[in-house]
């Protein structure tokens, strides 16, 4: 179930963030869904359950998707930044998405002092991608 859930909720989100016309459009979506993931009850009952299966499974769906969402992020800092440094966008893009899915989390138990608001969150979204110019 949450292979399922997990991969059908971030398929959705990397379909419709390549639609924005600009990036901070596309952040305030993905902060949005982030926000969507962990206000859902099923959120936190399906983590709990997921947490006690994952020695006996390894979530490819999730897996594949998260990857997905990953390059969604590469292409929209190409998109909107003029860096063409593979690595700088590789890696931006990885760090965009551990915060974005620290964010989307918080409603799977994790930690509060984990969490940042909306707004700082955004601010430092939009801080990395100005590094790229």
């Amino acid at each position: 179930l949450w292979d399922d859930y997990v991969s059908g909720f971030i398929r959705e989100s990397v379909e419709t963030a390549a639609g924005y016309e600009t990036c901070g459009e596309a952040l305030d979506y993905l902060i949005d869904r982030a926000n969507q993931f962990a206000q859902n009850e099923l959120t936190a009952k399906l983590y709990l359950t997921s947490r006690v299966q994952s020695a006996m499974y390894d979530y490819a769906g999730v897996n594949a998707w998260a990857e997905r969402y990953r390059q969604m992020l590469v292409e929209m800092l190409r998109r909107f930044t003029a860096c063409r440094e593979e690595n700088k966008l590789l890696a931006t893009a990885s760090l965009m998405h551990v915060l974005l899915d620290s964010h989307a989390m918080k409603g799977g138990g994790i930690p509060p002092s984990a969490y940042v608001d909306d707004a700082t969150l955004r601010a430092c979204l939009l801080a990395m991608v100005d590094t790229l110019g």
